[in-house]
């Protein structure tokens, strides 16, 4: 029984498909709000399992939807969970559901919605809404009642938070360790282009790569790591905040782990894999916080090669990446936004009907 602890519900889904950063801002965020007095619930289909996994990790409990609902059913089926769990509170951060079924969530319970494409439209259904995103203005959501924005809010884990130093390193020194992390799921196969583009920059670093928990083609990158004895391949389960802390410089998709990297003061070699991510990516670049190379399906492993040659070979630059990403994020961002849900859920709670 959770007494004086606000039930709040959190949707999301994990897969090969769409990989797994759904689920893990969900699970970053519930874990503040649990510090700061709610009691969350992850609500998520199946998937092969593989919420069910990232949930018990996180220690967050988890309700299973069945995978065959269309979005009505889907939103029909959340609203009876919450129903039944008592909750306060209902967390979106789904692309398959839209206006409709934000406006059928909110009738049974206030509603956030987490959005990372700039959805106007949210303002007219949710309470709060979350977009943790570099440049966006509180204006995107005119009609939303509370608006968190901007990297004030950024969802960093609280792991990764943990090991953040106290000021951002240097890095006039050699480049001793590369870390490659494509994502969760990689459905573009980048790890694969990443590979043969830093297997081709000479030099006796040690090339780490995250092989994540959604890949589909694990098989093929043990294969071509297999091919030089500078890499070493990390399960999806592995210390993932202490590889990067281990790391130089760090090749990685444009999702959540480019903040990571900031908020650690890393500098990071950056591939667009999805097109949601093309906002991320250009303003992080305009700030100076990444060195982007583009998308990943239009990247050459030559093209990608030289610049990683180019990264490596000039400390000055790794050192000017590291300095201003780590003042952009200061890994505070989810404990800002579950005292803001936490207190938004008691008060709801309190309201009389």
């Amino acid at each position: 029984m959770n007494v004086g602890r606000p039930r709040i519900l959190f949707r999301a889904d994990a897969s090969a498909e769409i990989g797994i950063g759904h689920v893990m801002r969900c699970l970053t965020l519930a874990r503040a709000a649990r510090e700061e007095g709610g009691a969350p619930m992850l609500v998520s289909r199946c998937s092969a399992g593989l919420p069910h996994a990232l949930a018990r990790k996180a220690g967050v409990p988890m309700m299973e939807l069945a995978d065959d609902l269309d979005a009505a059913a889907d939103a029909d089926a959340t609203c009876e969970i919450g129903r039944q769990a008592g909750a306060a509170l209902v967390v979106v951060d789904h692309y398959g559901l839209g206006e409709d079924q934000w406006r059928r969530m909110a009738i049974e319970s206030p509603l956030v919605v987490i959005d990372d494409a700039g959805r106007a439209e949210i303002g007219n259904c949710a309470s709060i809404v979350l977009n943790h995103n570099v440049g966006v203005d509180e204006s995107w959501y005119p009609e939303a009642p509370v608006v968190l924005v901007g990297p004030r809010y950024l969802l960093v884990r609280g792991a990764v938070t943990a090991m953040r130093p106290r000021e951002p390193r240097t890095q006039h020194g050699r480049v001793d360790d590369v870390l490659v992390t494509m994502g969760g799921s990689d459905p573009h196969h980048g790890t694969l282009v990443v590979l043969d583009a830093l297997r081709s920059v000479a030099g006796d670093y040690r090339i780490g790569v995250i092989v994540g928990p959604a890949f589909e083609h694990a098989a093929l990158v043990e294969e071509t790591a297999s091919r030089d004895g500078r890499v070493r391949l990390h399960k999806g389960d592995a210390d993932f905040p202490a590889l990067l802390m281990r790391a130089d410089l760090v090749v990685t998709a444009g999702g959540g782990t480019v903040y990571e990297c900031a908020c650690l003061g890393l500098p990071a070699l950056v591939l667009q894999t999805a097109d949601n991510q093309a906002g991320v990516c250009s303003a992080m670049a305009r700030l100076g916080a990444i060195e982007l190379v583009g998308s990943v399906e239009s990247t050459t492993v030559d093209e990608l090669a030289k610049r990683a040659a180019e990264l490596i070979a000039d400390g000055d630059r790794r050192t000017e990446l590291s300095g201003l990403g780590f003042e952009l994020v200061d890994g505070r961002g989810a404990s800002r936004a579950g005292r803001v849900l936490v207190a938004y859920a008691l008060a709801s709670n309190e309201t009389p009907a």
